[in-house]
């Protein structure tokens, strides 16, 4: 068993969620997508603040975009940081003039928020 299938095998599941409880569930359960994406009911959220490597994924095209080392590990670490620091909460981040931000993919830029308001990019992880 490689480094990776021990952590894969380790993490625990996310408060946000993940594929399977979605599937079961699309309007209310988010999930990690990979390490700096989440998406909620089909919405797809973008994580401010954070770039994390991606994961190996297949295009609507149906070709298989190979991902990057450590792609899959961030996932779970992501999830298991905002999950056991109370940062569950998706808010989207608003443009000067109200609108909701965007990115050149259409995701919503967003910042997770515990129920104090913190931001979770601001969490410092010792």
């Amino acid at each position: 068993m490689s480094f990776i299938d021990i952590m894969n095998a380790n993490n625990e599941r996310s408060q946000l969620g993940d594929p399977d409880d979605y599937i079961q569930s699309p309007n209310t359960m988010p999930y990690f997508v990979d390490g700096d994406t989440i998406d909620k009911g089909g919405v797809r959220f973008r994580l401010q603040g954070f770039d994390t490597p991606e994961i190996s994924k297949i295009l609507r095209d149906g070709t298989l975009k190979r991902g990057t080392a450590g792609g899959q590990s961030s996932v779970g670490i992501m999830s298991k940081l905002a999950n056991d620091n109370g940062f569950t909460n998706i808010r989207p981040v608003l443009n000067s003039d109200g609108s909701i931000k965007k990115d050149v993919f259409g995701r919503t830029f967003a910042n997770l928020v515990d129920s104090g308001g913190n931001l979770f990019k601001d969490k410092k992880v010792y």
